[in-house]
């Protein structure tokens, strides 16, 4: 851990009250507080998946337009998307009205919204196209 190696090895009444120093202790608090970036947590709307991109290639070969679809990697269990039935695999392509074309899209779509909102989903599995809802979770 670089902090604990930093803190070992430096003589820490010798750089409290460093401007600079302050500065890192203010973004250090700041990340963890932030947490690690995990798209399935978050103050608003959570689905309960991990999602990535699906490649331009990947997207030719499903048939899918060129901005369209992320891909699901984990469905947590009971959350809104293992009880919307969704799979890892899944490609999502539509939350309500809007298309999906990026994992950000999809995490800043879905974190706009509250728990508890109900959310019709696109998505395409095995070259099918399903239609699900969730009812968004807080996790």
């Amino acid at each position: 851990d670089m902090v604990a190696h930093v803190m070992k090895d430096t003589d820490l009444d010798n750089i409290r009250g460093d401007p600079r120093f302050d500065a890192v202790v203010v973004a250090a608090k700041k990340i963890r507080k932030q947490g690690t970036g995990d798209n399935t947590q978050s103050n608003g709307g959570s689905l309960g998946v991990k999602l990535q991109e699906v490649s331009a290639q990947e997207r030719r070969n499903l048939g899918l337009s060129e901005n369209v679809g992320v891909m699901v990697v984990t469905v947590t269990r009971g959350g809104p998307g293992e009880k919307a039935l969704l799979q890892a695999g899944d490609i999502l392509c539509k939350l309500d009205e809007d298309l999906i074309g990026d994992v950000r899209a999809a995490t800043d779509w879905i974190r706009k919204r509250s728990p508890g909102t109900e959310v019709t989903i696109v998505i395409m599995r095995d070259g099918e196209w399903y239609n699900t809802k969730a009812k968004l979770g807080t996790e």
